[in-house]
């Protein structure tokens, strides 16, 4: 940036006009600091943060490069792991990731119904505030079988007739929803 020293002098000086105090910790005389009672061998931070973002990012990274990398082939596999890398990929397991669980204001009539109650199920009340959360189902799971399933089929170690059996008697939605789709390849 030309004349960046120029340019940051003249912020500086905007902001002294502006009453913020700017100082070098060369400058600061902590003898004085002391004797107002603040502790000189005290070290202030930022409160950390937790990782969960990060490692939810990352393991969307992992799962798009084994992905991508199964999809460099996909072209000579048979239909059945076509159609289940097409579920590995489907929109809602991969948006899910990044989406929050929605926040509503409700009038308080809707806490007559006892909390405990079965359609509260995937709902967390909060009766101080009138309002309720409703929990995303995590969908990092499904995204995880399917491609384990999708690695099982492609390297020959479980027979597709094998695995459409398990998925029928699962109790696991995107199981039977993975059965439904592919059971008909066996068939034709």
């Amino acid at each position: 940036m030309s004349q960046g020293l120029e340019n940051e002098k003249q912020i500086l000086e905007a902001e002294k006009q502006q009453g913020i105090e700017k100082r070098f910790l060369s400058e600061i005389d902590f003898g004085k600091e002391k004797e107002q009672g603040v502790e000189t061998n005290r070290c202030e931070y930022f409160p950390l943060h937790s990782m969960k973002s990060w490692l939810n990012e990352m393991k969307l990274y992992w799962y798009i490069s084994r992905i991508r990398d199964l999809e460099i082939n996909l072209s000579s596999f048979p239909e059945h792991i076509k159609q289940l890398w097409l579920l590995t990929i489907n929109s809602d397991i991969l948006s899910s990731v990044e989406k929050k669980c929605p926040h509503l204001e409700i009038g308080k009539d809707i806490f007559s119904v006892d909390t405990s109650h079965s359609l509260w199920d995937g709902v967390i009340p909060n009766k101080n505030n009138n309002s309720v959360i409703l929990e995303r189902s995590e969908r990092s799971g499904e995204r995880q079988d399917y491609l384990a399933y999708l690695g099982l089929l492609m390297k020959d170690k479980q027979p597709l007739k094998e695995m459409l059996s398990s998925w029928e008697r699962s109790n696991k939605p995107h199981l039977l929803k993975a059965f439904a789709r592919l059971r008909n390849t066996i068939c034709s």
